[in-house]
C-alpha cells in the first residue's frame, strides 16, 4: 500500500556536472515532494578554475569547488527550505558547517562509500531505507554526528518519499537538467 504523500516537507537534491573534472564544474539543486514533484530547481554558472589556481589549491580544489562555491550557496539560494539536503558525495557533508537544514549522503546499499580517516570519525551512519513494494533498492543514510539525531527524525520521511519514488533518480534527473543547460548555454555564447 503507497502512502499518500502530503506537501508540508520536501527533500532537496543536489548533484553536479563534470564533478570530477574541475575545468568545467555546474551544480543543480532540485527539491521536491513526497511524490518526487519538482517543486524548485537552481543551477550554478559554471565554476572553470585558472590554472594557477589548480596549481595553488592542489587537492583542495575540488572540496571548495563542490561545498564553498557550489553547494552551499546553491542551497542558500532556495525559497523555500527542504526538509533536508540529500547528497550523493560524502564530502559534501561539510555543508552541514553552513546550512541548517540537514544534510545527507544517501547510497545504494552495497555501493562502498569511500571516507577519508578525519571524515569517518565525523560521519555517523543512520541506517536502511528500503522499499516495501521492493520496487527501488534499499538506501543507506549518512550524515555528520552533529547532525544525526534529526536526521534520524527524518528517515520516516525518506521511506515515504522511497516508497513513491526511488530516492535516487532525482540526482539523475538533475545531470540531465544540467547538461541541457549547458546545451542551450552554448548555443547562445
Amino acid at each position: 500500500m503507497t502512502a499518500t504523500p502530503s506537501t508540508d516537507w520536501s527533500f532537496g537534491f543536489l548533484a553536479f556536472l563534470n564533478q570530477n573534472d574541475t575545468s568545467h564544474v555546474r551544480g543543480g539543486i532540485l527539491t521536491a515532494d513526497p511524490g518526487g514533484k519538482p517543486l524548485e530547481f537552481r543551477c550554478s554558472s559554471p565554476i572553470r578554475p585558472s590554472h594557477v589556481q589548480r596549481l595553488l589549491y592542489g587537492k583542495s580544489l575540488l572540496p571548495h569547488i563542490l561545498v564553498d562555491l557550489v553547494g552551499i550557496p546553491l542551497a542558500k539560494s532556495l525559497q523555500k527550505k527542504p526538509s533536508a539536503i540529500l547528497v550523493q558525495d560524502p564530502l559534501l557533508l561539510e555543508m552541514s558547517r553552513e546550512i541548517e537544514v540537514p544534510i545527507i549522503h544517501i547510497s545504494k546499499q552495497g555501493d562502498g562509500v569511500m571516507l577519508s580517516p578525519e571524515a569517518q570519525s565525523a560521519v555517523s551512519e543512520e541506517g536502511i531505507i528500503t522499499c516495501p513494494s521492493g520496487r527501488f533498492p534499499p538506501i543507506v543514510a549518512l550524515s555528520s554526528r552533529s547532525q544525526a539525531e534529526r536526521v534520524k527524525a527524518l528517515m520516516s520521511l525518506m521511506s515515504v518519499f522511497h516508497e513513491n519514488t526511488d530516492l535516487l533518480e532525482p540526482f539523475e534527473r538533475i545531470k540531465k537538467a544540467l547538461v541541457e543547460v549547458d546545451n542551450q548555454k552554448a548555443l547562445q555564447g
